[in-house]
């Protein structure tokens, strides 16, 4: 056995990585009202973000499923899920990132979608007065379905200038019958 007393050193750097150190998400579908409307919606949900460089591999979780995002060499993730996957309501994903050596990072987010259009009002009725010459037609009176909202009735010439409101006994004539809203 030797006792002599020697020692070795050395010296160098080692990196210690135990986060992922940058995971961001951008809502590409939502416009300027967070709010996920049927033309948003007509490419699918596109989502995206950053990723630290290197990463393995970013995962989106949406209804459950989970997609595989695109990663690419600058760390910028894109992925979409198919319309047919989104539908209308409040809804939350999570987006998962791996990192090059293993470490995870995830971040939560929610949406709304909204794809179904309002119903408009139900014209249960009209009554209309002809111009005996003429033949042309004045509305005298619309009844439409009591919701509780209010309605604005606009008239639409026959040059397409718009104006409101309509006045009582409006005159249309039967070129334009249909002009009227």
């Amino acid at each position: 056995s030797y006792t002599g007393g020697l020692t070795y050193s050395t010296q160098g750097t080692i990196d210690i990585d135990t986060f992922v150190n940058k995971l961001t998400v951008t809502d590409d579908s939502t416009g300027t009202d967070d709010v996920v409307n049927a033309a948003e919606l007509e490419d699918g949900l596109v989502l995206s973000g950053e990723v630290e460089v290197g990463a393995q591999s970013v995962i989106v979780t949406f209804n459950g499923v989970n997609d595989t995002a695109t990663v690419d060499e600058n760390g910028n993730w894109a992925a979409t899920i198919p319309a047919a996957n989104v539908p209308d309501g409040t809804h939350t994903y999570t987006v998962t990132a791996v990192d090059k050596v293993g470490n995870t990072a995830s971040t939560t987010h929610s949406i709304d979608v909204d794809t179904t259009a309002p119903e408009g009002p139900v014209v249960f009725e009209h009554t209309s007065r002809e111009d005996g010459g003429t033949g042309d037609h004045f509305i005298r009176q619309i009844v439409l379905k009591d919701d509780g909202e209010e309605l604005e009735v606009y008239t639409i010439a026959d040059d397409g200038t718009v104006s409101n409101p309509v006045q009582a006994d409006t005159y249309v004539s039967a070129s334009s019958a249909m002009g009227t809203v």
